[in-house]
């Protein structure tokens, strides 16, 4: 039965990728081109580590923006937000609309360290300048314009630059409880 609710939810993630109207092209032929024996190894590593879900309040704090901003990211990215409060998204779809180009086959093949990086909320550009040691002393305004030019990976959400953790910086952020976490 856990075995099945395993398949039908990979079904379900794998089904639903292409319907999606802002997957690209390349992520639509790597899903078709899947093999069976891919697909079996990504099931059975999704029974050992199921992709968590995440409520809006949950994915709000984690992007740092407001509620009505991850109700048009998530619809922008083809994933109904719904009306209900208590609505769940699975991370897989968050990590969709972080960039990932295939967060299914990510969060099954990573190790347990990179897992916690994905897990972990993202930074904004303050955070990033207090999270990063080498580059404490620039501006705001310089951390905005690297990640606009490019300099510094950044995920766009919404018209922000938000910034993924460090391994040390997510096993810190695990550490910490979530009520004191920013």
């Amino acid at each position: 039965m856990n075995t099945k609710s395993t398949h039908e939810q990979l079904h379900h993630s794998l089904s639903t990728a292409c319907d999606r109207r802002e997957r690209t092209q390349e992520a639509c032929i790597s899903r078709a081109s899947r093999s069976r024996t891919e697909t079996r190894a990504i099931a059975k590593a999704l029974r050992q580590h199921p992709i968590p879900q995440l409520t809006k309040t949950d994915t709000s704090k984690r992007w740092a923006v407001g509620a009505d901003t991850v109700r048009r990211v998530l619809r922008d990215h083809g994933v109904d937000p719904g009306k209900a409060r208590d609505l769940t998204v699975p991370l897989t779809d968050l990590l969709f609309c972080e960039g990932v180009s295939d967060p299914v086959r990510t969060w099954a093949f990573c190790s347990d360290d990179e897992r916690l990086v994905l897990m972990a909320d993202l930074l904004t550009p303050e955070g990033k300048r207090d999270d990063d040691h080498r580059w404490s002393k620039l501006h705001i305004g310089t951390y905005r314009r690297h990640a606009r030019e490019g300099r510094l990976s950044s995920i766009r959400i919404g018209k922000q630059h938000r910034f993924r953790r460090d391994l040390a910086s997510a096993k810190n952020w695990r550490a910490t409880p979530r009520s004191a976490q920013k």
